[in-house]
């Protein structure tokens, strides 16, 4: 099959930042847990950009596969439709702060 190795290695890349992402919203929920906001902050910040990297990969992913089976055409994932090119983020060097309120258990 066309792509096979690039296809397993951009799968395998998809599954470790995927174990990321659950490491750090174990993290998010410890940091909750002991009311520090500040720690939150900096975790979720980082799993947006995990998030982030995940949505890429696919769309490389769902490329690599199209192309091996010689789809091209006629794809939500191509022609720019959900990659940058069409501007899908206004601003792309925007500094967006971040802002997480802990929830309050009902005690």
């Amino acid at each position: 099959m066309k792509n096979a190795y690039a296809i397993g290695d951009m799968a395998g890349t998809m599954a470790r930042t995927c174990d990321t992402v659950v490491a750090l919203s174990l993290n998010i929920s410890t940091a909750e847990q002991n009311d520090n906001t500040e720690l939150v902050q900096t975790y979720t910040g980082m799993i947006l950009n995990e998030l982030e990297n995940i949505q890429r990969a696919v769309l490389s992913l769902t490329e690599l596969v199209s192309d091996s089976f010689g789809i091209r055409e006629d794809s939500a994932f191509f022609a720019g439709e959900l990659n940058d090119e069409l501007g899908d983020k206004t601003d792309k060097d925007a500094n967006v702060a971040i802002t997480v309120e802990p929830e309050k258990e009902d005690k």
